[in-house]
């Protein structure tokens, strides 16, 4: 069970709509269960630096929609340029939505 059919599943559970919406994403479940100790620093992260996190999270993406596009272009048949291949949005502390992604 996936997405809609898996958010009306649960909506009858006393969660918060905010987790109750998180069944529609199973790989993100996925991560959150295989990784909590990164789910703990992401969390701590937050709550010290919500605006630096979120900034992260929006640079992502668009760092993963930019890829969208490209892999839409190659199948078109128009392959981007290495220009668009580059990470241009480092964070505050120098690190890429690349290797932030990695770490995911």
């Amino acid at each position: 069970m996936k997405g809609d059919d898996a958010v009306k599943a649960v909506q009858s559970q006393p969660w918060d709509p905010s987790v109750q919406s998180l069944v529609a994403f199973p790989q993100a479940l996925a991560t959150m269960a295989s990784k909590p100790d990164w789910m703990t620093q992401l969390g701590n992260a937050f709550v010290a630096q919500r605006s630096d996190v979120m900034g992260s999270v929006q640079r992502l993406r668009r760092a993963e929609r930019r890829q969208s596009e490209d892999h839409r272009a190659a199948e078109d048949g128009h392959p981007a340029g290495a220009e668009h291949e580059r990470d241009d949005y480092p964070d505050r502390a120098g690190q890429s939505a690349s290797s932030l992604r990695a770490e995911l």
